[in-house]
């Protein structure tokens, strides 16, 4: 996962700027939408939490995928996750995220879709309990 360091912020300006002589959108713009790629806002929120983690959204998406799964098909004995604001600060938390469940922008959206496919579990908390179980 990278963290917004200064290297992080070069990298990405010489990037949009690579975009912006091939495209006829602004470096703002092109600077902007690369944030939101990130979860960030913009540009200017990005840069603003300098040392938090900067993850993508679909790798957000598939690393929540992979350690929660769908509670439909389970028992009531581990506890759903259901609200967007939970799933939200699971992935905050997981990549340091810099933003607030209010100031998510696509990250939050994520949780929000996440939030309306269904109640999601753990698996670990399913595996921890099944081990306990077995010994």
């Amino acid at each position: 996962m990278p963290i917004i360091t200064d290297t992080f912020i070069q990298k990405l300006k010489k990037q949009a700027k690579a975009k912006c002589k091939a495209t006829p959108l602004s470096l703002t713009q092109i600077q902007d939408e690369m944030a939101r790629e990130y979860g960030y806002l913009n540009w200017r929120t990005l840069i603003t939490f300098k040392n938090r983690g900067a993850v993508r959204i679909d790798d957000a998406e598939s690393w929540f995928r992979q350690k929660y799964s769908d509670s439909s098909n389970r028992s009531r004995i581990y506890p759903a996750i259901e609200e967007p604001s939970e799933i939200f600060e699971i992935i905050a938390s997981e990549f340091d995220f810099g933003l607030e469940f209010h100031q998510g922008g696509r990250m939050a959206e994520l949780a929000e879709s996440l939030a309306l496919e269904c109640c999601w579990i753990c698996e670990e908390e399913i595996d921890r309990h099944a081990q306990g179980e077995a010994l």
